[in-house]
């Protein structure tokens, strides 16, 4: 009987027949993972270099405790001022205080003054006379007392700040500007005016102007 023959011949022949897998190819296989493993390494020290170049440095703590002390010696420098300013507000107010009521007292004061200037003197009223006059005094002495004064008018220059002037008068006998009369008297309160002065004050008189020759009035005439 006759044998198959076996099959193994020809296999080994085929793997003879295979070319050789090359060992440069595994080598070089093997040669790229560690660059491969290589490269996050790389990043983080990138990452790191750059949050060090971010981060900015810290005041030093000399300029921080000077800042501070200039900080303070401002405010209270302010603080300072704001007092100074309310105690001299206050004192203002203290001391101007009673220019509401002296207002109001001046008009009876002046009423006073009218009847007695436009009373007659006669022997029935005499003593009536007498005691107005002496309440005007007194008025004025308890005014004068909380140094409240009179302003002296008549005769002086005119001052806004003083006086209102209510008429104008062309005068010859005084210069322009100049006050001829007092109409209401006026007070102030040490360097306040309570109540400025109603004043006549005068005028310069205008020369009347003389016709020139050839104008058409003469002309006509």
């Amino acid at each position: 009987m006759v044998m198959p023959q076996s099959d193994q011949p020809d296999a080994d022949e085929r793997e003879e027949g295979l070319p050789p897998v090359a060992e440069s190819e595994t080598e070089a296989g093997e040669e790229v993972s560690p660059a491969a493993d290589s490269t996050p390494g790389t990043e983080t020290e990138n990452d790191e270099a750059v949050d060090d170049t971010e981060e900015t440095p810290e005041p030093d703590i000399h300029e921080q405790l000077e800042e501070a002390q200039q900080r303070a010696l401002r405010h209270q420098a302010e603080l300072e001022n704001f007092r100074k300013r309310m105690r001299r507000e206050m004192e203002d107010q203290q001391r101007y205080s009673g220019i509401p009521l002296i207002r109001d007292l001046l008009p009876a004061l002046d009423n006073l003054r009218r009847a007695v200037e436009s009373a007659e003197p006669t022997e029935a009223n005499d003593g009536v006379l007498s005691g107005v006059r002496m309440v005007c005094e007194q008025f004025e002495g308890i005014l004068a007392k909380y140094q409240c004064c009179r302003i002296e008018s008549e005769g002086a220059v005119f001052d806004p700040n003083l006086h209102e002037a209510v008429v104008q008068q062309p005068s010859a006998e005084h210069e322009a500007g100049t006050v001829i009369q007092e109409i209401q008297a006026g007070y102030r309160l040490l360097d306040r005016i309570v109540r400025p002065s109603q004043v006549m004050v005068a005028q310069s008189v205008e020369e009347p102007s003389e016709d020139k020759p050839g104008t058409p009035e003469n002309e006509e005439a």
